[in-house]
């Protein structure tokens, strides 16, 4: 089983098991915080990490999409993204998975996503989700949204680690 994720509240996680290319995919899960912003759901992980269905797995390989520090952002956004990253982390390595980062520029040069400085980022995004419609068509219509872009990604990213670690 390899499991990619596209960090980030508006990210996903892809379950692929490489032999079938068979995926599951959920949206990253997501609660209010106490100030009333959003933040990822810390026990959602777990459950979706921890499901049974991936216990039957001889191998997990979880990849993370690894991203570094914006300097736009508040504080407070920056150390939440951190917190929730760290949560998805700390869940695939409690449920028994490899842990692999890739950074965006390696898993989009490797599939030919690498536009000129200054491309609009819904142009970037939609690549990204035609891409995978392609690739996965049995699940296209889990890209056909603006807002599946993590979705997508998180595919991508899954079927680079089953070609680079799987």
């Amino acid at each position: 089983m390899i499991i990619g994720i596209d960090p980030g509240l508006a990210g996903a996680f892809a379950f692929l098991e490489p032999d079938t290319r068979r995926l599951a995919i959920h949206r990253m899960p997501v609660t209010v915080g106490k100030s009333g912003k959003q933040i990822v759901d810390l026990h959602g992980v777990a459950r979706l990490v921890g499901d049974p269905r991936w216990a039957l797995a001889t191998r997990m390989v979880g990849v993370i999409e690894n991203v570094t520090g914006h300097a736009t952002g508040s504080l407070t956004s920056a150390f939440n993204f951190g917190l929730g990253l760290g949560a998805v982390q700390m869940a695939l390595v409690m449920a028994g998975a490899e842990l692999n980062q890739v950074t965006a520029p390696i898993w989009k040069k490797h599939y030919g996503l690498v536009f000129p400085k200054g491309t609009p980022p819904a142009q970037v995004k939609s690549a990204s989700r035609s891409l995978a419609a392609r690739m996965f068509p049995a699940y296209s219509d889990e890209f056909k949204l603006v807002k599946d872009d993590g979705k997508a990604e998180a595919c991508l990213i899954a079927a680079y680690g089953a070609e680079k670690w799987g």
